[in-house]
């Protein structure tokens, strides 16, 4: 929205500003320097995305050192957002319908106020908006769990495989085989992709109080782990492979799928924001279990 406000109104109104366009004003309110009306315009919005750009990095190494945000970074985006705007619509305003930047309008400092104000509103508003929060994807759903005694040590173990995928993938190893007495390049080539396809169609999904261990292939690597202190939530969703682009590892690292087969899927939400997901059966009991450690895991730490 404040991109909106920096291009629009400018762009709108291009033939009723000179080029040059006055853009600062001196004692009394003189107009004193100006700038190409191109520059003027990509200047700031350059300057805005650079401040975005500098607030989002740091916001995210924030959420990734203590997992959550501070209402700062919204409320600096706010102000600063505020500025901006107001300072292109006095820019505007001052230029409008004159014939060089020279005649711009002369600008009163009682124009400081109003655009401070809105600066100032916008940043309340930013930080309001933090404060108040969003719910969670977990906080919208029905989180599974399970009843744990004292002292017990659980572990959930379950595996998927996709026998189309393993056919196919072991087809694939096949050909490959027949290939290497003719052609040996294209038999490298469908060797790789029917290895490929054979380590995709199976998975090995384990929850214990480490949190939630995955091994992909028939042996189980390449494998990983997503510690239970990073897990905020975990649930269960139905999931068909056509509406997330296939099998395989889908997405990107913070939103990704690892498709074996449509249907039940275990998802977990970070306690930083993103979710990972792994089809896999009997997946209702696997969320269970990590609600319900990841509930225990603070009164066992103490």
């Amino acid at each position: 929205m404040v991109l909106a406000g920096l291009l629009v109104p400018p762009l709108l109104l291009r033939d009723r500003l000179p080029d040059p366009v006055a853009t600062h004003w001196g004692p009394g309110g003189r107009p004193d320097d100006a700038m190409g009306f191109v520059t003027s315009v990509a200047g700031l919005a350059a300057i805005w995305i650079g401040i975005c750009a500098l607030l989002f990095a740091t916001a995210a190494a924030q959420r990734r050192r203590t997992g959550r945000l501070h209402g700062w970074y919204a409320a600096i985006l706010g102000f600063v957002g505020g500025m901006a705007v107001s300072a292109q619509g006095v820019t505007v305003y001052a230029n409008l319908d004159r014939a060089s930047w020279e005649d711009a309008r002369h600008l009163e400092p009682v124009l400081v106020g109003p655009v401070f104000l809105a600066a100032v509103g916008l940043g309340a508003l930013g930080w309001w908006i933090d404060r108040a929060g969003f719910p969670s994807a977990a906080e919208q759903r029905r989180l599974p769990g399970v009843d744990l005694r004292p002292g017990e040590r659980p572990v959930w173990v379950s595996r998927v495989t996709n026998g189309w995928l393993a056919g196919g993938g072991a087809a694939g190893l096949a050909v490959a085989a027949v290939l290497a007495w003719f052609t040996p390049p294209s038999a490298a080539v469908a060797a790789a992709v029917g290895a490929a396809v054979v380590a995709i169609s199976t998975v090995r999904v384990i929850v214990d109080e480490r949190g939630l261990r995955l091994g992909v292939g028939l042996w189980g690597w390449p494998a990983r782990l997503i510690p239970l202190r990073k897990i905020r939530a975990a649930w269960v969703e139905d999931r068909p492979a056509t509406a997330y682009g296939g099998w395989g590892y889908r997405g990107l690292p913070g939103k990704a799928t690892l498709m074996v087969r449509s249907g039940p899927c275990l998802v977990v939400e970070y306690l930083g924001g993103g979710q990972f997901a792994v089809s896999v059966d009997d997946a209702e009991r696997g969320a269970g279990l990590l609600n319900a450690l990841r509930e225990r895991a603070p009164t066992r730490s103490r």
